[in-house]
């Protein structure tokens, strides 16, 4: 009989299988890993970085999800999947594990969605789980999209909180417009988190 070692008594984790955090899941630009095909739409990379309470990155392991529309503004959802406007090349979802505090996301400036007669600014979703929290779910902006001034998740918020939602354009690398975006889970100018969202 194998005498084991015992484990951590640490029981909160996150802990999260390898196959969570396939590379090519964070580049929503790259469908299909060795065919040469590219969804529609202006190439963008976001960069993130999550910061704790005092303003510093938030080391240690978490897990984030990025969802969000095509650059028609369309979400691929199960029951569009024969919509015209679904871009068969976008998933539109992705995903990483993050251990030093920050990550990129290479994918398409996603267009604006439909809400009924109206339209929201294009966005995205993040949803992060990391020890110390079970899940925070929030939604993002671009600082130079007119769309924004009428967007009703934004028009919701006090005007000082629509700031802290805001992905920054910070350079072009190659023709990429690249933003930056702090999202800060607690303290001063903590970034608005909300229950749940679906677009």
């Amino acid at each position: 009989m194998t005498n084991l070692l015992p484990t951590s008594d640490d029981t909160i984790g996150p802990y999260f299988p390898p196959c969570f955090a396939a590379r090519e899941r964070l580049d929503l630009r790259t469908p299909f890993p060795g065919m040469n095909v590219a969804p529609a739409g202006t190439p963008i990379r976001i960069q993130v970085q999550m910061l704790d309470t005092f303003g510093k990155l938030a080391g240690g392991c978490s897990l984030i999800d990025v969802w969000q529309a095509n650059a028609a503004g369309v979400l691929r959802r199960p029951h569009n999947a024969t919509d015209a406007a679904v871009d068969s090349y976008f998933e539109g979802f992705g995903r990483v594990i993050s251990r030093d505090g920050t990550f990129e996301i290479d994918t398409v400036k996603p267009g604006a969605v439909k809400n009924g007669q109206s339209a929201r600014a294009p966005h995205f979703t993040l949803t992060f789980f990391c020890d110390g929290f079970n899940r925070l779910v929030s939604q993002f902006f671009f600082d130079d999209e007119p769309l924004n001034a009428g967007d009703p998740l934004l028009l919701s918020l006090p005007s000082e909180l629509r700031d802290r939602l805001l992905a920054r354009r910070v350079d072009d690398v190659d023709g990429v417009a690249t933003y930056l975006l702090q999202v800060r889970f607690r303290g001063e100018n903590e970034t608005p988190f909300f229950d749940d969202l679906l677009s």
